[in-house]
């Protein structure tokens, strides 16, 4: 636990920053009220953003002791940060874990698109593969957790992908404390999603890790999916050079293997 120097801290905010400087100071806006009558912290967790992040961020904690930026060179994902970041704060409590659910009492998904909640309740599935307890929401990235948990569960953590807190309660060695309070998953007011089909194959890497990882690396799993992949593809590319457009084999041996391994590369990369 650490002090901001106005009396015991309360609560510490992680901010994992990607390429997000133009909004910055509304979040901090907002966190100001929010958090007005808590003595609070609010570390940001920046890796290395090319658009000057850290040093907007250390200009605005020169006057704002609430503040603090942890800049990480050559390290990437929003996992890890969020790690990196828990690490370095927190305090204890009566419970493991509070976790913000939309999937309870009065909690909702929002305005969410349908397309979105059917791929929400298929994370949601999915993870309980590997939850150890049970949980409303497992894919939530809104929860809060104690100091004395993360240190028993941050060695067992994989540290990969956007699903922080799945990634917490499958490497959890013993029951988890845990509360849930209902919430309504609010409209994006900044920024874009960054879901998108690596967001996909990261979670399913964390999957992975979790089911098999101690005996088989999860990249690798990941790495032969791919190899059989552009095997399938090769032989179907192969088929139609020579049977439907009649090029002869050579060439369209040549053709398809390109293409293969170009293909191959931009998915294992």
């Amino acid at each position: 636990m650490t002090d901001t120097g106005t009396g015991p801290l309360e609560l510490a905010v992680i901010v994992p920053v990607f390429k997000e400087r133009d909004n910055i100071k509304p979040l901090l806006q907002r966190l100001a009220t929010v958090l007005a009558s808590v003595n609070h912290e609010i570390i940001f967790v920046d890796d290395d953003s090319p658009d000057s992040t850290s040093r907007t961020i250390r200009e605005i904690a020169l006057t704002n002791p609430h503040i603090r930026v942890l800049t990480r060179i050559r390290r990437r994902g929003l996992s890890s940060a969020c790690l990196e970041g828990m690490m370095a704060t927190l305090r204890t409590g009566n419970v493991d874990l509070v976790v913000g659910t939309r999937h309870a009492g009065t909690g909702s998904m929002g305005k969410f698109s349908a397309s979105r909640v059917r791929l929400s309740n298929l994370g949601r599935r999915l993870s309980r593969l590997v939850c150890r307890c049970e949980l409303s929401d497992p894919m939530s990235g809104f929860f809060m957790l104690t100091r004395p948990f993360l240190e028993q569960t941050v060695r067992h953590t994989s540290g990969i992908g956007f699903k922080i807190l799945l990634d917490l309660m499958a490497a959890a060695p013993r029951p988890v404390r845990l509360t849930e309070i209902p919430y309504t998953f609010g409209a994006r007011l900044h920024g874009e999603s960054k879901l998108d089909i690596m967001v996909g194959l990261e979670y399913l890497q964390l999957l992975l890790d979790k089911l098999i990882g101690e005996w088989i690396p999860p990249r690798f799993v990941i790495f032969a999916l791919v190899g059989t992949l552009g095997t399938i593809v090769s032989l179907v590319l192969l088929y139609i050079l020579v049977k439907v457009l009649n090029l002869e084999v050579i060439p369209a041996q040549v053709v398809a293997t390109w293409v293969t391994m170009t293909a191959n590369f931009f998915l294992n990369n």
